[in-house]
Order: structure tokens, then C-alpha cells, then sequence
């Protein structure tokens, strides 16, 4: 009987030593993400997001590693690489169950980035078959996500910086207006929405200030 209750200790342990391990990593490549500042930082950070989501079965580290490639696909002159391994670590996270519906909304929001990333990319192209099609895309999925939790900020995050960039295009004041309120929004729900889990990814405050800033409002 001791020998088992040894046994126990000993597994109880070790996985808790491994999570506070993955953690660590996770906590660098975030680190590493933030500290970057061209396509090859952001694949430094990748790399190591990469390492984390192997080691873990947590759906966290595998939403980092979509959104940071989402994000070097901007930087990139072949964006759809990158998006499409976005789009392969976002399918992992859309694969595991017991997600709850504010997690939900985040993977779904981050799915709506990936598909706005890909109709822009397209429409400044002038694709405008392809153009469409993600964006009825990104719509969709941006709806899923404000069905799963309304008090997501990076819901009213994207309304506004797909508002302002359609103002800024057509030269329309009123798309200029409703994008400052949205992130005037968004701004809010992130404060009240405090979390305590350091690891989780609440990105996108740091956008508010310069889509506000180029559509010429705010302070």
C-alpha cells in the first residue's frame, strides 16, 4: 500500500513539475513574441511556442502559436505561408473539447483575424472573388464569437480596426466614427475584464491607440 501512495506522490510530482516547465517556455516565447520586431524575431518566438504546444495538451499554448504566425504573416512578403500555419494551429485548438464559451469566443475571434487577414490580402490584390469569401468568412466567425460572449474585447477590437480601415479606404467619416467607438468599446471591456491567468492570450490592447491614432481621433 505505501509503495502505491509513493508511486502516487511521485507521478503527482512530476506532472506538476512538467506544467510549471511548459509553463516557463510558454512564459519566454510569449516574451519573446512581444519583443519582436521583425519576421525573424517572430519566428524565434514561434519556434518556441512551438516547443511549448508539443510538450502541452492545454489548448493555450497552440492559440500562441497560430496568433503568432497570423501576425509574422503581416510582416511577411508570402503572407499565406503564414496564415496557413495559423490556420493549422488554430484547427488543433478547434479540435479539443471542454473549451468554455469564453474561450470559445477567443478562438473563434482569432479565426476571424486569420480569415481578415487573408480577405485584405486578397482585396489589395484585387481579388475580389477571394476577397469576398473571407470576408464572409471573418464575418461568420466574428458572429460565433459574439454569440459565445459579448464581453470579449477583441470582438469590438476588430469591428472598429475593419471600420476605420473601410473609412480610411472610402474617405468616409461616418465608418471613421463608428471604428472609435467600437474600440472607445473595446477599450472598456478590457479593463473590466481582468484576468488571472498571465499565460492566457489577451492580445490586442495595444492596437487601440494606433488604429485611433490613424483615424485621426482620440487623444
Amino acid at each position: 500500500m505505501k509503495k502505491f501512495f509513493l508511486l502516487f506522490l511521485l507521478i503527482t510530482w512530476f506532472a506538476g513539475s512538467s506544467q510549471k516547465s511548459n509553463d516557463s517556455k510558454l512564459s519566454s516565447a510569449i516574451q519573446t513574441f512581444n519583443d519582436a520586431n521583425d519576421v525573424t524575431g517572430m519566428l524565434a518566438s514561434i519556434s518556441l511556442f512551438k516547443e511549448a504546444t508539443e510538450a502541452s495538451k492545454n489548448w493555450i499554448p497552440a492559440y500562441w502559436t497560430s496568433f503568432a504566425y497570423s501576425q509574422t504573416g503581416r510582416l511577411s512578403d508570402s503572407p499565406n505561408l503564414y496564415y496557413d500555419s495559423a490556420q493549422y494551429y488554430l484547427d488543433k485548438v478547434l479540435a479539443i473539447n471542454g473549451l468554455s464559451k469564453e474561450e470559445q469566443s477567443d478562438v473563434h475571434v482569432l479565426q476571424s483575424l486569420i480569415y481578415g487577414l487573408r480577405s485584405g490580402g486578397y482585396w489589395s490584390k484585387g481579388d475580389r472573388e477571394n476577397g469576398l469569401k473571407f470576408s464572409n468568412l471573418d464575418s461568420e466567425a466574428l458572429t460565433k464569437a459574439i454569440q459565445l460572449n459579448i464581453e470579449n474585447p477583441r470582438i469590438y477590437l476588430l469591428s472598429g480596426t475593419s471600420l476605420i480601415s473601410d473609412g480610411l479606404r472610402n474617405r468616409d467619416a461616418g465608418y471613421l466614427l463608428a471604428g472609435g467607438q467600437m474600440l472607445e468599446i473595446a477599450k472598456a471591456k478590457y479593463e473590466a475584464n481582468k484576468l488571472t491567468n498571465e499565460l492566457y492570450p489577451d492580445w490586442g490592447k495595444g492596437w487601440i491607440n494606433f488604429w485611433m491614432e490613424r483615424a485621426k481621433i482620440g487623444d
